[in-house]
């Protein structure tokens, strides 16, 4: 096929130099590259809807709640026009941009941050382009600023959040698309109260970080990290560093001085239940105020839902034990995954002794194993794997435990002490909200597939995410076959 272009500008043809550099350019994009376009099908009884292609790179996520399945790539200019590099005179550095379930954003020279601030439900974007920042959610642009502070904050229905920003010197709070200006120095961190009608956020000015809650200063430090404020802004739970040392405040009540705080449990209504804290060199557990006893070392702590059971593995010396209410079950080399179950009738933990692995239920010893930790290895099928796998499952309100085991090389899942069948890898399960289902994903030589009560899904080149249970009774998962990604979906009875 030829082409014929006529530019002209003011004083006739454009000079002949210009012209071929622009014919130049355009022949440069070449042609983009066909591919096949899959079609939604069914197989097996899952569903497979096509939603994206050559996503290798990219990352795929499934919302917690199984509401949104995308995936998101940050994809840089494979060749930098030429145009652009002669005006630069070689100096244009390829852009990028966030490519979001296929559809591209503007060209960008930097993506400063990208990810789910709120639970994994909605997909922000800081970009730079010279001296300004974008903030977009997914590809819709919410506004240009001097600079976008990585604090956010969203109300429990999802419906309002907040974050900060700057213009020129001056900050602002944004919520829900209303700017308020901010005096008295640098935004670093801020929280929306339940229902979105309170917001408290720290101001940082040489040296020095305020609270401010209520429009009023509450306290200043060194380091301040904010947890919750309440819906009639009362009840504001922080955590301060002054002097080397480190406190919890809530409801204006302040901790004792400790050298580390970690691992904060609070309730729906902000009510501290339980949290890790160190001192004299022993680490324990405060538990609804009640101090526990110091260990050597103390790991993640897990409380039912109405946080009147709580457990954590504890060290002492180089021997482990499980505490389940201040109670020590046990002495093993290593204690790992300790869970409670949402009603609290389930412990269950993770144990190596004499070097071999087991599970521990209500007491009730489950193995040995010679594994009973997955880990991305040379059985793993090719490809990104979103997400971190726990290790145990507890069912929800129900008494069932999950898990992924390996013996001499070959991988199963344990659900209520019975095994599946061996694959070349497993991940622990997940359950249905009424804990009926189970589903896990296994490997096959380097093929990903789906297992829901016990019946395997179709094969796929490796499955980026999931599987989650949805409310509305379907189970849902991202995988790749080829070079498309698809968005299966299967109805669970």
């Amino acid at each position: 096929m030829r082409t014929s272009c006529y530019l002209r500008g003011r004083q006739g043809l454009l000079p002949p130099l210009l012209l071929a550099v622009l014919c130049f350019a355009l022949l440069a994009t070449g042609c983009a590259k066909r591919t096949r376009t899959a079609t939604a099908r069914v197989v097996q009884g899952h569903h497979e809807q096509p939603i994206g292609q050559s996503v290798r790179d990219a990352i795929a996520v499934v919302g917690r709640a199984g509401e949104h399945g995308c995936y998101i790539a940050c994809e840089e200019e494979a060749r930098i026009p030429p145009v652009s590099q002669l005006i630069s005179f070689g100096k244009r550095k390829p852009a990028v941009r966030v490519v979001f379930n296929g559809q591209p954003s503007p060209w960008f020279e930097q993506i400063v941050w990208m990810g789910f601030p709120f639970n994994n439900e909605r997909f922000f974007f800081v970009a730079r382009m010279g001296n300004k920042e974008f903030l977009y959610e997914g590809l819709r642009r919410i506004g240009a600023y001097d600079g976008v502070t990585l604090a956010f904050a969203v109300s429990k229905d999802g419906k309002m959040f907040a974050y900060a920003v700057r213009r020129g010197n001056q900050w602002f709070i944004v919520r829900n698309g209303q700017e308020t200006p901010v005096s008295g120095g640098a935004i670093t961190d801020l929280v929306l109260s339940p229902d979105g009608s309170q917001i408290a956020y720290a101001l940082e000015q040489a040296g020095k970080q305020t609270i401010i809650a209520n429009g009023k200063p509450v306290g200043s430090y060194q380091q301040v990290t904010l947890y919750f404020i309440g819906n009639d802004g009362k009840r504001l739970v922080y955590e301060a560093k002054q002097g080397g040392k480190r406190f919890l405040v809530a409801d204006g009540k302040q901790s004792p001085p400790y050298t580390l705080i970690r691992w904060l449990s609070l309730a729906d209504d902000g009510r501290v239940q339980a949290y890790v804290a160190q001192a004299g060199g022993k680490q324990f557990v405060v538990w609804h105020g009640r101090r526990s006893p110091p260990y050597d070392e103390v790991g993640i702590p897990s409380l039912s839902r109405d946080g009147k059971q709580v457990a954590y593995p504890a060290r002492i010396g180089n021997r482990w034990t499980i505490v389940v209410n201040g109670q020590k079950r046990g002495r093993y080399d290593q204690v790992e995954s300790v869970q409670v179950g949402e009603d609290g009738n389930v412990v269950a933990a993770v144990v190596q002794d004499g070097g071999q692995w087991f599970v521990m239920v209500n007491g009730r010893r489950e193995g040995p194993y010679d594994s009973v930790n997955p880990t991305l290895g040379s059985n793993h099928m090719a490809g990104p794997f979103g997400g971190l796998v726990s290790q145990l499952a507890v069912g929800a309100g129900s008494r069932r435990v999950g898990y992924a085991a390996e013996v001499g090389g070959k991988w199963f899942v344990v659900v209520d002490g019975k095994r599946s069948a061996p694959y070349d890898h497993a991940y622990p399960p997940v359950f249905s909200h009424d804990g009926a289902h189970v589903a896990f994903l296994a490997v096959r030589g380097n093929r990903g597939l789906i297992v829901l009560d016990g019946r395997e899904g179709p094969q796929y080149d490796y499955i980026s995410s999931g599987p989650v249970f949805r409310k509305d009774g379907y189970l849902e998962y991202l995988a790749v076959r080829g070079e498309t990604l698809y968005r299966v979906t299967v109805p669970v009875k």
